[in-house]
């Protein structure tokens, strides 16, 4: 096996390029920066759950929706996409309020969305008529700063003292987890 040393590699005509054949595996060495593709990692949690909540303060929805993600740089970003098949709200003038939590290398979780208008007002009942909806909510973590194990969890809360579900027993909601790079 040799080396190589170039500063640029062009077609040699057209405009396409290919490195390596069909089933190779390219590698690049440790430390080097992947400039062919900006999501460095992607995984997906799914669960069929149900999360019925009346209280004003945020709780977890449920721990099967942890997702963890061990970031490569401390600088890039987390994109965090949760899919709710189901919000359902009981009376009007109620909202269903979602956010995210974080726990970095096994530590205590905390808020990552503190500032109230950054959390999601996923469903608000105007009527009063009780109807469900599915929605999506995505987050940008652009402040985790490490490059240790990092979990994500939805965590979800009620307005007004009335009842928010959030999910059903028996449709998938997911949790999906992307390290962009910058």
């Amino acid at each position: 096996m040799g080396t190589i040393f170039v500063d640029n590699l062009e077609p040699q005509s057209g405009t396409s390029l290919t490195l390596g054949a069909s089933g190779d595996t390219l590698q690049a060495a440790s430390g080097t920066t992947n400039l062919l593709s900006k999501i460095i990692q992607y995984k997906i949690i799914r669960a069929e759950t149900q999360f019925d909540t009346s209280s004003n303060s945020l709780a977890e929805m449920d721990t099967n929706l942890r997702t963890t993600i061990t970031p490569t740089n401390a600088s890039n970003k987390i994109v965090i996409k949760f899919n709710c098949a189901w919000i359902d709200n009981y009376s009007a003038g109620v909202e269903s309020v979602l956010t995210f939590y974080r726990s970095i290398n096994g530590g205590s979780y905390s808020n990552i969305s503190t500032d109230e208008s950054n959390q999601a007002d996923l469903f608000y009942n105007w009527s009063g008529d009780r109807f469900q909806i599915a929605r999506a909510f995505t987050y940008i973590d652009a402040d985790h700063n490490t490059t240790n194990s990092v979990i994500y969890t939805p965590y979800g809360r009620s307005t007004s003292g009335s009842q928010s579900r959030f999910g059903t027993s028996d449709r998938f909601s997911s949790m999906e987890v992307m390290e962009i790079a910058t």
